[in-house]
């Protein structure tokens, strides 16, 4: 339905519709961007390095690679026994049916005793295995991909539960913009309303603005549904309950709007510092060793045992403590090549892991270069941003501006006069309507009279 605009004072409505829609248009781009999401701050709350020792300190994936580190280290712990003697004790005890003594010379000599006791102590160890070396080597080098691996586990968990943290942070500014949405289009149906109550718009306008309302209050849940749920996951992450507000980390943002360090001197640190690069370094330097130790069992052991013994059974010798001291040598001269076979296919697993090295560290350069790029167009996005925001507030300043007291005086003037022409239009009717109402004479009283 439409709703015709009345034929007087045609110059005086154009110009009051004019700077009416001057002020809407005013009005929606200072919703838009006076309060832009990314430069919206929050004082006090969680903050980012909070969120982030948290959950390194409670996570599972944390503390699961800790305990990790834990059982490498036990690994090496046990090899390096290896190296180390071994004792042990051993008692026994035997209860007999009868016991057997004899008499030699003027001596009796026990040779079964009733009740029966002995003791043992063992000592032993290994003086020279091969071996043992490259096992240790291969332990060591566990040791550090496992040390590497929870390094590399813990800063992925830092980076999501950052990523979370923003994402969270975000999904609240991008609320409370909702909420200034829905604000700002309850104002603009109330302003439509205004203006076809006012004769300089029609009932579509105040449709569009019914339409814009309904969509900014949709716009509204949605926002708080994404809220809650990015709560829900750094929750998650942090092991803990979070409540709102967050804390936005300015130094971070600012440090990330300045220019990035050299891309050589960025691929310098990545090749010393990042951990998944350590950790297959550690493993191939492991596949080295486990060949070693194959290719290591050709050479023979040497080992050295000592025992000494006590006993209640002397015996024909008539001692009860005896000891002796022992080497052993192991060689073991042919064994069908499985140590051949062992050690090729453990040089070719090395190999291929040292390939997997080289191509993890060249493809560090184009992983640094792809990060700056990105961060670059990160970098022109925000600037773009800007001076759209600036542009905004520009033409929100001029629209404004434009509009003077007397024209402003004039739309509700307007206003007056269409309600007063409705006032009137209402008392001309109510005033004609008992007229017409009235009897006419016909044709034949006319001529009558006439």
């Amino acid at each position: 339905m439409m709703i015709s605009r009345p034929r007087t004072r045609r110059n005086h409505d154009t110009i009051s519709r004019t700077a009416a829609l001057r002020l809407k248009r005013g009005g929606l781009w200072c919703c838009l961007f006076l309060f832009p999401t990314l430069a919206f701050a929050q004082q006090g709350g969680l903050t980012l390095e909070q969120a982030l020792s948290r959950a390194l300190a409670h996570n599972e994936r944390a503390l699961g690679a800790d305990e990790r580190v834990d059982a490498s280290l036990a690994r090496v712990s046990k090899v390096r026994a290896a190296f180390l003697p071994s004792l042990s004790v051993v008692g026994n005890y035997t209860r007999r049916a009868f016991g057997t003594v004899r008499t030699v010379g003027s001596d009796e000599v026990t040779i079964q005793s009733l009740n029966a006791l002995s003791a043992t102590a063992n000592a032993s160890m290994t003086l020279l295995d091969p071996r043992l070396f490259a096992v240790y080597g291969q332990a060591l080098s566990d040791r550090d991909a496992t040390a590497a691996d929870a390094r590399g586990s813990t800063r992925a968990l830092a980076f999501e539960a950052a990523t979370a943290f923003l994402a969270a942070l975000n999904a609240a500014q991008v609320a409370d913009a909702s909420e200034r949405r829905l604000d700002f289009a309850r104002k603009n149906l109330d302003a439509s309303k205004a203006r076809y109550d006012a004769g300089l718009a029609s009932v579509n306008d105040v449709t569009r603005a019914e339409l814009e309302l309904a969509t900014s209050d949709r716009a509204r849940s949605n926002a708080r549904g994404a809220g809650e749920i990015a709560m829900l996951q750094l929750g998650y992450l942090v092991n803990d309950r979070i409540e709102a507000p967050l804390a936005s980390p300015d130094a971070l943002l600012a440090e990330a709007a300045g220019p990035p360090p050299p891309v050589d001197q960025l691929a310098v640190q990545a090749l010393e510092l990042r951990p998944d690069l350590a950790a297959a370094r550690a493993r191939a330097a492991g596949l080295h060793y486990s060949a070693k130790e194959a290719a290591l069992r050709f050479f023979p052991s040497l080992g050295a045992v000592y025992q000494y013994r006590m006993t209640n059974e002397a015996g024909l010798s008539g001692r009860s403590t005896n000891w002796f001291v022992g080497a052993n040598l192991t060689w073991n001269l042919f064994d069908g090549g499985i140590w051949v076979s062992d050690n090729t296919e453990r040089n070719a697993l090395a190999r291929a892991a040292e390939l997997e090295v080289t191509a993890a560290e060249r493809k560090v350069a184009v992983d640094i270069r792809s990060a700056l790029v990105a961060l670059g167009n990160a970098q022109a996005a925000i600037r773009q941003a800007g001076v759209g925001l600036e542009a905004a507030r520009r033409n929100a300043t001029e629209s404004l501006g434009n509009v003077s007291p007397g024209t402003r005086q004039r739309l509700a003037g307007c206003r007056r006069h269409r309600q007063s022409l409705r006032s009137g239009s209402g008392a001309r009717g109510r005033t004609i309507q008992p007229r017409h109402r009235l009897p006419r004479p016909s044709r034949r009283r006319r001529s009558r009279s006439s």
